[in-house]
């Protein structure tokens, strides 16, 4: 049987192999306050080949498995650098719970760009580069599905609410254990949320730009 989500141990995870990434999708809506439940994460991995080789040795540690259909536990695979590289969506369940990597998320314009606009949030002691909420509805926008249908009013909301308070704050997100009470929204994993917490945003990422110098 699949494993549940556990953000926190994915991202811990990838953390101890230091992969650099930015967390879009479900997940990335839900820590900027989103209610829509979400059963996975959704990374968009730094193509730098050495990245793609830490990556690795994550999906090795995380016992990662393609996800198939037809095979509740996954589909066993070598997440060799080389075919992380080459491919442009990668569906996963591991034993944190399902992951899906993509270099070309639909919508958007690779992965500098959606890390030039991200958010860093800390989380239980990480630091987390979350894709902005507007990339988040671009995304799900251009995607078109139907539980994009359901979640982007959801999202639409949640932008006018931030714009009303001057876009000043975000939210802030810890990691509360499930067995603790809440008031507050639970994911489809169980893992219950705080947020909407006033805070400064964190300022623009200067690291796309810098990496970008070297490689030119």
């Amino acid at each position: 049987m699949p494993a549940p989500l556990d953000p926190n141990c994915l991202f811990r995870e990838l953390a101890n192999q230091a992969v650099d990434y930015v967390l879009i999708g479900g997940l990335a809506a839900v820590l900027h306050g989103s209610t829509a439940m979400t059963n996975g994460a959704d990374i968009v991995p730094d193509p730098d080949a050495a990245n793609f080789e830490r990556l690795g040795t994550a999906l090795a540690e995380l016992d990662a498995r393609l996800r198939v259909a037809t095979e509740p536990e996954g589909v066993s695979f070598e997440p060799h650098p080389a075919l992380l590289a080459s491919v442009s969506v990668l569906n996963m369940t591991t034993r944190c719970g399902d992951l899906v990597m993509t270099s070309d998320p639909v919508g958007l314009d690779g992965y500098l760009g959606i890390r030039s606009r991200s958010v860093r949030f800390t989380l239980d002691g990480l630091m987390i580069h979350v894709a902005s909420l507007d990339d988040i509805i671009r995304s799900k926008t251009a995607a078109d599905r139907p539980k994009d249908h359901a979640t982007l009013p959801i999202l639409h909301a949640l932008r006018e609410e931030i714009e009303r308070e001057g876009g000043q704050w975000r939210s802030l997100v810890r990691w509360i254990s499930p067995s603790a009470p809440s008031r507050r929204a639970r994911s489809a994993s169980g893992w219950p949320i705080r947020h909407r917490r006033r805070t400064k945003r964190h300022g623009p990422d200067p690291a796309p730009a810098a990496r970008a110098g070297r490689r030119s």
